[in-house]
């Protein structure tokens, strides 16, 4: 039991906790998992007696299988050349927060490896179960304790920190939870073409960095890209064009070929498939367009699940794709009342309510409803115009119609005031002659009474012709004797 021991210690399991690669790194690199059925090549790993001893033999076991699952991933790729020296920081999924630093090291060419043929569907080939980038559901059934998601499904990581990686994959460094340093083998291009409805989805692929989620068009849908300056950066079936992310976003992204006439389809992967993976798709008609999903089959994309827009009914469904439930299929027509649609029941419900209304009536105010109905106050039309009829139009609200006649302009020094053209206007001067040129003829506004002024002093004439000068001596126009004398004493003077 002292190996079984030492296998186990080293990285802490954690359990997977997303769809990408969402574990945490589990037992120390290379060590296998010990209690578990293992194919043929777990009978060639003979337990030795020194610690030492054991070691060796394990390094040798593993080293040698992993040159076989090399040469057998290159039989199967073909001959084309890969390199994946690029450099940077990538982070796994925000699930497990692990930050992985890739690695500037070679992956294993094709051409390398012989041109051994090891085309074989046996899984003793890569030493299965457990091995590198044998299928697995768990960590628990990895040796390195690592169960990655790949296109075609999860396999266990493999090791690259001395041999590289097979075409279509890149080695990136992780630390552990541990703080020892990992790097592993990981799909170059992420979940390339894979369906999404945000650039975040295709984000969670590890070891990648710019992937976006790529809008192919709205009868398509939108899928992974990943980014490229060339079409040799891209994947044989693709090629690096200008696209437009699912966030607007513009960039150069490897995208799929489409077929001559006909618009690029990117197939389902196994991963896509086991996750239901989905893009988004639209159904339009003349009632409006709808809104759904394409799902990721075994055979392909499934259907659009989009329903075809139609009437509005009482059934708590948006019938015609416009956003609103249920919109304008209850309404009574009365403001007074709130009308609701009992889906469950695919009844109306219309309850009064007390809301302000307008009665539209322009001779009421304060407009409120009451009982199911809306009703408002009379508007007051009185003008204060003696000079108009005063009268409300429901239309047009309070009219005021001009008439003729007497009225009274407000001046009391005035008299025969009459109406004009809707206005009072201003009568005659009130007549305040007294007949005395001593006194200034006037009248008082506050009152509309005379009130004469004696002008004293004031010259005046007192009718006589025999006194002068004349002169006001109060209110009294008085004037001296005239002088007759001719001094002529044959004649008598008189005034007459």
């Amino acid at each position: 039991m002292v190996e079984t021991k030492q296998r186990r210690r080293g990285l802490a399991t954690r359990p997977i906790t997303g769809h990408s690669f969402s574990n945490s790194l589990g037992r120390s690199r290379l060590q296998p998992q010990v209690g578990r059925k293992r194919g043929p090549a777990a009978t060639r790993r003979a337990d030795f007696d020194g610690p030492d001893a054991r070691r060796k033999s394990k390094w040798i076991h593993l080293l040698g299988a992993w040159a076989v699952v090399l040469v057998g991933w290159a039989a199967l790729v073909g001959t084309a050349a890969c390199s994946s020296d690029t450099t940077g920081t990538t982070t796994a999924s925000q699930d497990q927060g692990t930050t992985f630093d890739t690695g500037n090291v070679d992956t294993v060419e094709p051409s390398d490896l012989g041109g051994a043929d090891f085309g074989t569907s046996d899984a003793s080939a890569l030493h299965c179960p457990g091995g590198p980038l044998c299928a697995c559901n768990s960590d628990s059934e990895c040796d390195t304790g690592i169960c990655l998601d790949a296109p075609k499904g999860r396999i266990c990581a493999a090791l690259c920190e001395s041999s590289g990686c097979p075409y279509e994959y890149s080695c990136v460094k992780t630390n552990s939870s541990t703080g020892d340093i990992i790097s592993l083998c990981v799909p170059k291009w992420g979940f390339l073409c894979e369906p999404c409805t945000t650039s975040k989805a295709c984000e969670a692929a590890l070891g990648v960095s710019g992937v976006a989620c790529v809008d192919y068009g709205k009868d398509v849908g939108a899928f992974c890209g990943s980014p490229c300056s060339q079409d040799g950066d891209c994947p044989g079936d693709y090629t690096c064009n200008d696209a437009t992310t699912a966030e607007g976003k513009p960039g150069k992204m490897c995208v799929r070929k489409a077929e001559v006439g006909q618009a690029a389809i990117c197939p389902c992967d196994e991963r896509s498939v086991n996750l239901k993976l989905a893009t988004t798709c639209t159904a339009k008609s003349d009632l409006g367009t709808c809104s759904g999903y394409r799902i990721c089959q075994s055979g392909g994309l499934g259907a659009c699940t989009a329903p075809k827009a139609s009437t509005e009914t009482c059934d708590n469904i948006d019938n015609d794709c416009n956003g609103i439930t249920d919109d304008g299929l209850c309404d009574d027509k009365n403001v007074c009342t709130d009308d609701q649609c009992l889906g469950a029941s695919k009844s109306c419900q219309n309850t009064v309510n007390t809301a302000a209304c307008s009665d539209g009536s322009a001779c009421t105010e304060k407009d409120v409803c009451a009982g199911g109905k809306c009703a408002g106050t009379s508007i007051d039309c009185d003008d204060k115009n003696v000079c108009t009829t005063d009268v409300c139009d429901s239309e047009k609200g309070c009219v005021h119609n001009p008439i003729s006649g007497e009225c009274n302009d407000g001046d009391d020094c005035t008299v025969g005031d009459a109406c004009k053209d809707g206005a009072c206007g201003a009568g005659k001067p009130k007549d305040c002659d007294d007949g005395n040129p001593c006194t200034q003829d006037t009248c008082d506004v506050a009152n509309g009474k005379c009130a004469p002024k004696i002008l004293d002093g004031a010259p005046c004439s007192d009718g006589n012709a025999c006194t002068s000068p004349d002169n006001c001596v109060g209110d009294v126009c008085k004037g001296g004797p005239v002088n007759c004398d001719d001094k002529n004493p044959c004649t008598d003077d008189l005034c007459d």
